[in-house]
């Protein structure tokens, strides 16, 4: 999927982030589940790329994952970073959450939801986040936007 510039419905709209579904999405010629713009991404001003999520809707992928790499890529939207990245050298600067050391069989920031890999096989359920995470995304333009 192309990200083309998504245009607000109406005239002066308020903050907002668009959601893009799509049956394929590649970032850098490998296949993602979800793709935010920036972190965080721009709510602002609408009218283009950098105001949308993707997400990768396919037949094969279940309905809850799908629902959690809107969390994740929502996350990202707002504010926050992978806890650790997939070479696990760099890891969010928030104090309260866990990290994940190279070499380590398993990483204890794996339930939470701004955690790097797919972690569909839980169901969604035991998914974390932590109260300086929570904090980001209050702080969040979105968050305390009010609708008319």
């Amino acid at each position: 999927a192309r990200l083309r510039a998504v245009k607000a419905t109406t005239p002066g709209a308020e903050l907002a982030v668009h959601l893009i579904l799509t049956s394929e999405l590649t970032l850098f010629g490998s296949p993602v589940w979800g793709s935010s713009p920036g972190i965080p991404g721009s709510a602002a001003t609408t009218g283009h790329s950098l105001a949308a999520v993707v997400v990768d809707i396919s037949l094969g992928f279940p309905a809850v994952a799908d629902g959690m790499t809107m969390v994740h890529e929502l996350g990202h939207f707002m504010g926050l970073f992978h806890t650790t990245e997939y070479d696990r050298t760099y890891h969010d600067p928030l104090s309260d959450t866990p990290e994940c050391a190279t070499g380590a069989a398993t990483c204890p920031d794996g339930r939470n939801i701004m955690y790097n890999a797919f972690y569909g096989a839980s169901g969604g359920v035991g998914l974390t986040t932590s109260p300086h995470q929570r904090r980001v995304i209050w702080s969040s333009p979105l968050y305390s936007a009010t609708a008319p």
